[in-house]
């Protein structure tokens, strides 16, 4: 028997919707959050089920809008990298992140950084820090 088909399989680095739509039979709908998080609204809302839900076009076209923000990535790789700096500089000067001194010490970092010798490239050097993003870092 494959893994794939295997409702014994269990792999720690599967996400739980994964396994439920892996685990569901082929003709169920398996939501993700947003989906779900509107259908239970719409439940709410009107008192019916998701079968009668999904018979209303008015709330099909709601569902299928949420499904689609539900796959959009919410941050990437620089956003990530800039708020980890941004939270290490915060925590390190015990100020908030609109502070000047913050913003300068963490122009600085980000130079800092850029200098780093990498041989897959410097994701700091190829990206203008948080903030006035048209200034030079000094």
């Amino acid at each position: 028997m494959s893994i794939y088909t295997d409702k014994n399989y269990d792999d720690s680095c599967e996400g739980s919707r994964d396994k439920r739509k892996r685990l569901a039979s082929p003709d169920e709908h398996i939501m993700n959050k947003d989906e779900g998080k509107v259908m239970r609204r719409l439940q709410n809302d009107t008192g019916l089920t998701e079968k009668e839900i999904r018979l209303v076009k008015k709330y099909r076209i709601m569902l299928s809008a949420a499904q689609v923000a539900g796959t959009k990535c919410k941050r990437g790789r620089v956003e990530k990298v800039r708020d980890e700096v941004m939270k290490s500089i915060c925590s390190e000067l015990k100020l908030p992140k609109g502070h000047p001194d913050v913003e300068k010490a963490y122009r600085k970092e980000w130079k800092r950084r850029a200098a780093w010798p990498c041989v897959w490239g410097n994701i700091y050097s190829r990206n203008t820090p948080y903030r006035n993003q048209g200034e030079k870092l000094t």
